[in-house]
């Protein structure tokens, strides 16, 4: 079992930071303050983080052929490189339960997770490519971490209170039912999800201030320490994908208002899987 521990890169900057992801356009990390709804940037050559804020609230960003895909609770828009608004958006389905992550597939379209709420069920929708959702998974509570490995081959989802599910996923990027993977009872809730080159999943934990990262066969092999935070999510950033970043929230939901979310960061020894051609079109 190998441990590292992760350094704090900015002063505090977030209410509920998640959904990270690195922009190679401009070096720099995209993630969203749910709680504010807004767009949070951090320059890694400068350490400073700057605040967008986005009409509508920000749930997940993605990069995209051009821009960016912002998904709020109700659409996904379109914005440019600037993170300027398009005028293009896409509706999502009312019924739906609160909007939770949202990842593009292999297949290069975009998949959103949902939480349960009233009558609905937690769930995984999948956006066609003709402007309508097919739903791939339901019966779920609250799940977040949208990922897929490099190899194409595989969906993970993580769910509460404690477990990381997978599904195989067909030549075409279809999945087929989900089943448990990995179990995190001993450690906490599982939040947002990264996956290196070699196929290993890193998973946020919720209420432990770790992240874990799971081989290809959910064996347990590094623990990353960040310290004082609840830890929300991870993505691998960097000019060579060698720095895993990590956003936090609060441990205390009573600070008047305040900020006190930070931004951490870790040099693991693995690399994050590169992209390969060309970025999906909204």
């Amino acid at each position: 079992m190998t441990e590292i521990s992760a350094e704090r890169v900015s002063g505090p900057v977030d209410d509920d930071g998640a959904s990270p992801v690195w922009d190679a356009r401009t070096k720099a990390l995209r993630y969203v303050d749910v709680s504010r709804g807004d767009i949070l940037t951090f320059h890694a050559q400068t350490g400073l983080a700057e605040r967008q804020h986005v009409r509508g609230g920000a749930v997940a960003l993605r990069p995209r052929r051009g821009g960016w895909a912002l998904v709020t609770q109700h659409n996904v828009v379109a914005l440019d490189a600037g993170l300027r608004p398009e005028g293009l958006s896409v509706p999502l389905v009312e019924g739906w339960g609160p909007v939770t992550d949202a990842q593009w597939g292999p297949d290069g379209l975009l998949h959103v997770a949902t939480s349960a709420s009233g009558a609905a069920t937690g769930a995984v929708h999948r956006h066609r490519s003709d402007g309508g959702w097919d739903t791939l998974a339901e019966g779920l509570a609250d799940p977040r971490g949208l990922s897929f490995d490099p190899a194409r081959s595989r969906m993970y989802v993580t769910d509460t209170p404690a477990t990381v599910l997978v599904a195989d996923l067909d030549d075409a990027g279809r999945c087929g039912a989900l089943r448990p993977w990995v179990s995190l009872t001993a450690h906490g809730t599982p939040r947002g999800t990264a996956i290196d080159s070699d196929g290993g999943v890193w998973v946020a934990v919720h209420g432990a201030s770790v992240v874990l990262r799971y081989t290809v066969d959910g064996a347990l092999d590094r623990v990353v320490h960040v310290t004082g935070s609840q830890v929300t999510g991870c993505a691998f950033g960097g000019i060579d994908l060698g720095d895993l970043y990590i956003t936090t929230s609060p441990v205390d939901d009573g600070r008047a208002g305040k900020p006190v979310g930070s931004l951490f960061r870790a040099r693991p020894g693995l690399f994050g899987a590169p992209v390969t051609g060309p970025l999906p079109v909204l």
